[in-house]
C-alpha cells in the first residue's frame, strides 16, 4: 500500500522566484522528514505537487511538515 499527498501552492503567484518555495518544499521532504528512504515526489503544472510514500502512516506526518514548512513563508499558502 502507498499514500499519495497532491497539493497545490494557492498563492505561488505572489512569490517573486519560484525556487524560493521549491528550496524548502525539497529541504522538508528530503532533509527534515526523518525517513529513511526519500519519497518521490514531483511538481507539475508550476505549483502543483505530488509525494508518494510507501509507508501510509507517515503521510499526516509528512502532510504537517510540508504544509508547516511552506506557511512559514511569507505570502504562501497551501
Amino acid at each position: 500500500m502507498v499514500a499519495v499527498l497532491t497539493g497545490d501552492i494557492v498563492s505561488s503567484r505572489s512569490v517573486d522566484d519560484k525556487r524560493k518555495w521549491l528550496k524548502r518544499f525539497e529541504e522538508t521532504i528530503e532533509r527534515k522528514s526523518g525517513l529513511t528512504k526519500v519519497p518521490k515526489w514531483s511538481i507539475f503544472r508550476g505549483d502543483g505537487f505530488q509525494v508518494e510514500l510507501t509507508s501510509p502512516a507517515d503521510a499526516l506526518r509528512i502532510a504537517i511538515l510540508i504544509r508547516s514548512g511552506l506557511k512559514s513563508m511569507p505570502d504562501l499558502d497551501i
